[in-house]
């Protein structure tokens, strides 16, 4: 299994942040790939930092570019759930027609409706370059380094960034300064994003439903939590609650 990982991964990283200039004659076969990952990954499915760090350094990387690499997909100390690595690395799409603004699956996706619009392309750009956080402190200094300058907007924008790359710092951020974060990811921040929604790159989180969806929600719904939520060893769907806004 590590043979195979250890001749996918150098496309693997070209793909993602150009560290390896090595290819292949063969086409990448994405599925195989995703099968060796699920098969090293340890219970729960989730693929441990320091056993990535080995597999991309025995590949001849250098340490520094290991680090990026792992730092751009979102892979902190405490690991990645698989699927979500998978889905990072090859900037995987799960195809969603249902769940999806009208507008973005009409553009054919999220990456293609961020790609489509120049000042969207932009900001997502350099909201990558402000979100580099892989710990609590360290998303709470870069927070607090975006807050300084008073406009909360950025901060809930950088906030959106930091949920797509590592959901579990998010939560553990805000959970250890609420008072702080708070009302810069819900109000008073919230009426000014609701209102410039539009201008901020689109990501995976959110099922979006529109009055033509009317007698189809269940539907819609299904979409959104087979593409996006994880299950349980029963095979139900991992969610404790909807927010409706």
């Amino acid at each position: 299994d590590l043979k195979q990982i250890r001749l996918k991964l150098p496309v693997v990283a070209d793909r993602r942040r150009s560290l390896c200039a090595r290819t292949m004659a063969k086409p990448l076969d994405i599925a195989n790939v995703a099968q060796v990952f699920e098969k090293v990954a340890g219970p729960g499915g989730v693929l441990q930092r320091h056993h990535l760090e080995q597999v991309l350094e025995s590949l001849g990387l250098p340490f520094g570019a290991v680090a990026e690499f792992l730092d751009e997909v979102g892979v902190n100390g405490h690991g990645i759930d698989c699927r979500t690595f998978i889905s990072k690395v090859f900037q995987l799409e799960p195809k969603r027609t249902l769940s999806l603004p009208k507008s973005v699956v009409e553009a054919g996706g999220i990456q293609a409706w961020n790609g489509k619009h120049d000042e969207i392309r932009q900001l997502k750009g350099m909201l990558s370059g402000m979100c580099k956080a892989n710990t609590v402190e360290e998303a709470l200094s870069e927070a607090k380094a975006i807050m300084s300058l008073g406009h909360d907007i950025w901060t809930y924008a950088y906030m959106r960034r930091l949920f797509d790359r590592c959901p579990d710092v998010f939560y553990a951020m805000l959970a250890a300064q609420p008072s702080t974060l708070l009302p810069a990811v819900y109000t008073p921040a919230v009426g000014e994003a609701c209102q410039k929604f539009g201008k901020m790159p689109m990501y995976r989180r959110g099922c979006y439903l529109c009055i033509a969806d009317r007698g189809n929600f269940k539907e819609v719904l299904k979409e959104y939590a087979e593409a996006e939520l994880e299950k349980d060893a029963s095979g139900n769907y991992l969610c404790d609650c909807i927010v409706f806004s």
